[in-house]
């Protein structure tokens, strides 16, 4: 349970991290 546990903690920081870059790219055009 614990190894899903990390999987979707690191696919959540994996998303924001696209989302923030995402963001910043848009805010820089």
């Amino acid at each position: 349970m614990r190894e899903i546990y990390k999987l979707l903690t690191l696919l959540t920081l994996l998303t924001l991290l696209t989302l923030l870059t995402l963001l910043t790219l848009q805010a820089q055009k």
